[in-house]
């Protein structure tokens, strides 16, 4: 049986009666505690704040969640975000500065987990997944001496997500400096079209949107990032 079922059934919050009739239906041991949030024998709300407690005791690791699909990250990180009195941030809403991760290791940045969000003259704020990975904060606040760290936190997939598009913007820029360097050394138009750093950005540009499952294309610059 799961860890969580487990400990559920050890302190009485759920019944060795409910457990025994949902395994006598022919549901799999590890699928109960599922079935026992659908029934109402327990609410998803009562369920998440047990195991935020269990993180915050220490007692388990965030990434315990990894291995219930029906328990949204989201909604257990937006509950210690309230705990602990931190933001949580949906990144995929914000225009991302990505000027402030140039000052960063992209290797820092993956080791940690960690995406960088905004800063003002007193503070950075940075997204983490894990608010009690303590050598990540250390490590990173090592990187802005001059500023008070301010914690947020995202969903993994989404800091996954940005962590590849500055990857990916690191790529680009690479490209467009060899292609001002091929473009100004080669003058017919039918080299320029051919030129191989053209030819590589245009592909890194397909790959991206096959990956994000894109139907269209818009290359378009902001304030902040292209």
């Amino acid at each position: 049986m799961d860890r969580i079922t487990t400990d559920l059934l050890a302190n009485g919050s759920i019944m060795k009666g409910q457990v025994d009739r949902l395994l006598s239906k022919g549901i799999s041991e590890y699928l109960i505690l599922r079935d026992i949030t659908l029934s109402g024998f327990m609410t998803m709300d009562r369920l998440v704040r047990f195991i935020v407690q269990q993180v915050r005791d220490g007692v388990y690791d965030l990434s315990i969640i990894d291995n219930y699909d029906y328990i949204s990250e989201k909604v257990v990180l937006e509950k210690i975000a309230e705990e602990l009195d931190l933001l949580f941030i949906d990144l995929d809403s914000l225009d991302m500065d990505y000027r402030l991760t140039q000052r960063i290791p992209l290797a820092q940045l993956k080791k940690h987990n960690v995406v960088p969000v905004s800063e003002d003259d007193m503070n950075v704020t940075v997204a983490f997944n894990d608010p009690f990975d303590m050598e990540a904060q250390e490590a990173i606040q090592r990187l802005f001496p001059r500023k008070i760290l301010k914690i947020a936190l995202a969903t993994k997939k989404q800091i996954s997500s940005h962590l590849y598009k500055i990857e990916l913007k690191d790529s680009v820029k690479g490209l467009i400096s060899k292609i001002r360097d091929e473009l100004n050394s080669i003058s017919s138009m039918d080299e320029q079209q051919e030129a191989s750093s053209i030819l590589l950005l245009i592909d890194v540009i397909l790959k991206t949107c096959i990956r994000g499952r894109a139907s269209d294309i818009h290359v378009e610059p902001t304030e902040k990032n292209c």
